[in-house]
């Protein structure tokens, strides 16, 4: 049986699950996307977890916790320069 092991830094915990952020194929020229799938954490092995018949695949080994927040909301920047001055 094939099995993967994967790091704990990849491991969110999110409401009681947990998660890693695995990345799917890009499709023709476009971007990977990344999408959480659940872990067990049956299997620990050496920081990590063990997912027996997982195959090999790139997940998020750091910072997949800024894949869950929002995106910040656009801000507009105060006038620089002479326009600034003239106020």
């Amino acid at each position: 049986m094939r099995a993967v092991r994967v790091p704990g830094s990849a491991v969110l915990f999110v409401d009681g699950q947990a998660l890693a952020f695995v990345a799917s194929p890009a499709a023709a020229g476009g971007d990977r996307q990344f999408t959480p799938r659940g872990i067990s954490t049956a299997w620990p092995s050496d920081g990590g977890y063990v997912q027996p018949g997982w195959q090999a695949l790139d997940v998020v080994t750091g910072g997949a916790d800024l894949l869950l927040t929002p995106p910040p909301e656009a801000h507009t920047l105060p006038p620089t320069g002479d326009a600034w001055n003239r106020r």
